[in-house]
């Protein structure tokens, strides 16, 4: 079940990820989901302007964005 079918992701109306400036590396068929786990704090990016989505991910990142999912899920 994804966190969006149980009601636990919602869904943006407007587009914030491109304030980063290393946008441009998401691809199109991305961009809403990326969007949505940075607006909904699932993922905040490596700085304030850059959000890095062709960069590989480190085993504390993944221990943190496994973190936010549980409290989004535990509410």
């Amino acid at each position: 079940v994804s966190l969006e079918n149980a009601g636990k992701l919602t869904k943006p109306a407007e587009n914030k990820i491109s304030a980063f400036t290393d946008f441009s590396a998401v691809s199109d068929w991305a961009v809403d989901y990326v969007d949505a786990i940075y607006q909904n704090g699932i993922m905040i990016g490596v700085s304030d302007t850059e959000f890095a989505p062709k960069e590989n991910v480190t085993k504390a990142q993944v221990a943190t964005l496994l973190t936010r999912i549980l409290n989004i899920i535990e509410g």
